[in-house]
């Protein structure tokens, strides 16, 4: 394996991995108090999250599947949409949900590392798009896809909190049974 690092350009963008939002350290007392009398929610949570991930499992429409990049038994479901061997840009299912009024988050994970392990890309192609004197206004998903083949990029990711219920996690999943059948 490969060892590579690329410093990044932009300069606030630097801190993005790992600085936190000091000015809402004040908020977390609040919270606290707020979430302690409703603690025993996340039985609940695991469980309609363990529905949906089994739902999507099992879903498959028009050459359609569905590929799930995480365990079962977490308050999330991260996957992707497969039509005809090829996974379909996570962008095109976040523009079809929103319309469906379903917000999910799509994306290349938050763990940087993740999208490049989950679909097997290659140093070399990273290291190229980073080396080739790409200007800071060329960094966009178009031009990585570029140098990465059309390697897809992220994934959706479903997750749920206490304030979510049933029919939530059901109108997801058939927005899902909606995108893949159209």
């Amino acid at each position: 394996m490969k060892d590579f690092f690329a410093p990044e350009t932009i300069g606030y963008a630097r801190f993005e991995d790992g600085t936190i939002n000091f000015a809402g350290i004040p908020a977390v007392k609040k919270g606290l108090e707020f979430i302690t009398p409703i603690q025993n929610f996340q039985p609940r949570v695991l469980s309609i999250t363990s529905w949906l991930y089994d739902e999507l499992k099992e879903m498959s429409f028009n050459n359609c599947s569905i590929i799930i990049h995480n365990p079962k038994g977490i308050d999330m479901v991260t996957f992707s949409i497969e039509k005809d061997r090829k996974i379909i840009d996570v962008w095109n299912f976040e523009k079809f949900a929103c319309n469906e009024g379903v917000f999910v988050r799509t994306g290349c994970f938050c763990n940087p590392g993740c999208n490049e392990k989950t679909f097997g890309y290659i140093i070399d192609a990273y290291e190229k798009f980073y080396n080739d004197e790409i200007r800071q206004d060329q960094m966009t998903i178009e031009n990585l896809r570029k140098y990465l083949d059309d390697k897809p990029i992220g994934a959706i990711r479903a997750s749920f909190g206490y304030m979510n219920n049933f029919a939530d996690v059901q109108k997801f999943a058939t927005t899902v049974k909606k995108f893949m059948m159209q």
